[in-house]
């Protein structure tokens, strides 16, 4: 009987014991708290690039001298420079443009220019001849191209100055006798240029 009443009892205990620690586990606190930590570079992973923004030196200006008599055309985003030059009765419209990299490149630039006045496109062994190179008055080198489609009218002078980044574009679009007209101070212009 006393054999039965201490196993009850340790039962009991037991029991007891038990259901406290099952009172003790469904607490709301909780009992692993467990940290996240950033994983690290492994050795070969090259650092994070430094903020461009934060880096970044004021960007140098490219310069120029408007020749007398040209006016401020119309402004545009893909424009540095934008002018209307008076020819008599017209105008002729002139845009000075900056490009990343080769912009396409010299040929796909000249036949884009070429179906613009509808012409029809040339191929890469044609460039020579219709391509003059020339020099500003800084030194720089560049290309000069005139195009002229003689059953519509219309005319393109452009001067392709090609940079170590980027590529800088000056283009005229008139008529021919608008072109013809602005041909020297067009060119007088394309001279004028200054790079950093």
């Amino acid at each position: 009987m006393l054999y039965m009443s201490g196993v009850l009892s340790g039962a009991r205990g037991l029991f007891i014991c038990c259901s406290l620690c099952l009172l003790w586990s469904c607490s709301n606190e909780p009992s692993v708290v467990s940290y996240r930590e950033a994983k690290q570079p492994e050795a070969n992973t090259p650092a994070p690039a430094a903020n461009p923004a934060s880096d970044a030196k004021p960007q140098q200006q490219i310069s120029f001298t408007a020749p007398e008599g040209w006016q401020p055309g119309r402004p545009s985003s893909m424009r540095l420079a934008s002018f209307s030059v008076p020819t008599g009765d017209e105008s002729a419209d002139v845009s000075l443009v900056r490009l990343a990299g080769m912009a396409g490149g010299l040929l796909a630039n000249v036949n884009r220019w070429r179906g613009q006045i509808g012409l029809s496109p040339v191929a890469q062994t044609d460039l020579d001849n219709l391509l003059r190179e020339s020099e500003t008055e800084q030194g720089t080198s560049y290309f000069r191209l005139d195009l002229v489609n003689e059953s519509t009218g219309q005319s393109i002078l452009a001067g392709i100055y090609l940079r170590e980044n980027y590529t800088l574009f000056a283009k005229l679009t008139a008529s021919g006798q608008s072109a013809e007209a602005a041909s020297d101070s067009f060119y007088a212009f394309c001279d004028s240029v200054v790079f950093p």
